[in-house]
């Protein structure tokens, strides 16, 4: 068998797309596997093969690319490898993703590419596999972007806007909305995509209107998610089909936002293709609306925690500013937990003097430490304790106060655990009550006084009276 019909044989049986082209002429010739890629018989693409015609069975932003690529491998002299990857169209109009590769087989005397031999190969369920790892990686990406956003976030609407503003961008997804339920309505709140005024001009009710049939209200009713993969088909979605049509919906996914057993709301997604919504897409989506439950309430947490702190804040301010003595105590050794600056004040502390060192014995008298333990065992028998005290500041004064002392009790049935006393400095009524004393003492010497010149004075007027009567009687005797 002579070389021609070898190279003919292994160009006939070879199961892969061989191509053998005159640069010069434009002819060549194709073999069977080449035909049968893209659907042709041999009589369609004969083996005289006009390769400019087969130049219109490549897309053609590929058919530029391949020429542009062979061209720099002829300059090259063939240092340059040509190999690309390129989409061919097969005779039912479906696309054939491909690898070519090619090289100059034959130089006549002038440097000029006479002969080109080249292969390609079938390649779709690697461009499928490659596709399919980039669609993964851009929906985790999606995932990651509003996962991260999360950390910031501090507002529902925010929320939403950028779940929305993700998913449109990052995803590469045409249009999506959030709504939440007002008023036996589905309200639009956030969007994102083109157009958006297929959100601004919809309308979605919950009764039974066929605006209230749709895959929204459907979600919301029936609290599971709604997949419309044609949407232009589906019954349920009539009442938007003129709508969809002009702004290039095809399909969609509607999932209900579900907190505390309650539908509050719908993330709505669109695809301008049909089947776009299978599996992956809709866990990705699922995991979205968990993210969003979760950031929901995280916001509410946030929200309350920042009342709460507030709240804290203010009442540690009246504490800071009240004029009680107020101060926490540990019941196993009781040293001071805390102790407002008035207090502190008092003791003749600075405002920022640690105070956890302390003990309630070292501001008691020496002498009233008996004291201090009996009220400590009545505080821990009955709870609280009320009445006078005596506390003693750094100079050795001794300051009077009035008590209160009461357990914290958080309402386990663990031990409590610390005690809290409010008290109030008397050292000016203790004073009153020196001087209302001394005035008393003072009133009463004063009233004795008073009483002992009435009484003299009782006594000489009735003394100059009965002498008075005494001298008349013996005159009226004397005279009759």
């Amino acid at each position: 068998m002579d070389s021609n019909n070898v190279y003919k044989l292994v160009l006939e049986q070879s199961r892969v797309g061989l191509w053998d082209w005159n640069y010069k002429n434009e002819k060549g010739s194709i073999n069977n596997t080449f035909k049968n890629l893209l659907g042709y018989t041999n009589e369609e693409l004969s083996d005289d093969t006009n390769f400019n015609n087969l130049g219109d069975l490549i897309v053609q932003e590929d058919y530029v690319k391949a020429t542009e690529m062979m061209n720099r491998h002829i300059e090259s002299k063939g240092v340059i490898p040509f190999e690309i990857e390129a989409r061919y169209i097969h005779k039912l109009g479906n696309i054939i993703w491909v690898t070519s590769r090619a090289s100059v087989t034959e130089w006549d005397e002038n440097g000029d590419a006479v002969r080109v031999v080249g292969c390609i190969m079938e390649i779709m369920k690697l461009k499928e596999k490659e596709e399919e790892l980039i669609h993964t990686n851009s929906l985790n990406k999606i995932l990651s972007h509003i996962n991260t956003y999360l950390l910031n976030t501090s507002t529902k609407q925010d929320l939403y806007d950028e779940v929305c503003n993700i998913i449109n961008i990052v995803g590469g997804i045409k249009l999506v909305w959030i709504g939440e339920v007002e008023n036996n309505k589905i309200v639009p709140i956030a969007k994102a995509g083109s157009p958006l005024s297929y959100v601004k001009n919809i309308n979605i009710t919950l009764d039974d209107n066929p605006t209230g049939k749709g895959p929204s209200a459907r979600a919301v009713k029936e609290n599971k998610l709604y997949i419309c993969n044609e949407f232009l088909n589906d019954p349920n979605t009539a009442a938007w089909h003129t709508a969809a049509k002009e702004a290039g919906i095809k399909s969609s996914a509607t999932f209900p936002i579900i907190i505390n057993k309650k539908t509050i709301g719908v993330l709505a997604v669109y695809s301008e293709t049909t089947n776009f919504f299978k599996e992956k897409e809709v866990a990705l989506i699922e995991e979205i609306i968990a993210t969003i439950r979760y950031g929901i309430e995280k916001i509410k947490l946030s929200i309350q925690k920042k009342k709460a702190d507030n709240r804290i804040k203010l009442l540690a301010d009246i504490i800071e500013k009240s004029p009680a003595l107020i101060a926490i105590t540990k019941m196993s050794d009781n040293t001071y937990v805390y102790m407002n600056n008035v207090f502190k004040e008092t003791l003749g502390l600075a405002p920022d003097e640690d105070v956890t060192t302390m003990s309630v014995f070292d501001i008691r008298p020496t002498k009233s430490h008996d004291a201090a333990n009996a009220v400590l065992s009545e505080i821990k028998k009955n709870g609280k304790w009320n009445g006078r005290n005596n506390i003693i500041n750094k100079t050795g004064k001794i300051i009077p106060i009035y008590q209160t002392v009461t357990i914290y009790d958080d309402g386990t049935n663990n031990k409590p655990l610390f005690m809290i006393s409010n008290a109030i400095n008397i050292t000016e009524l203790k004073e009153k009550e020196a001087e209302l004393h001394s005035l008393t003492n003072h009133l009463f010497t004063v009233r004795e006084e008073e009483r002992k010149n009435i009484a003299k004075e009782v006594h000489d007027e009735l003394g100059q009276n009965l002498t008075g009567m005494k001298l008349g009687i013996s005159w009226l005797k004397k005279t009759y």
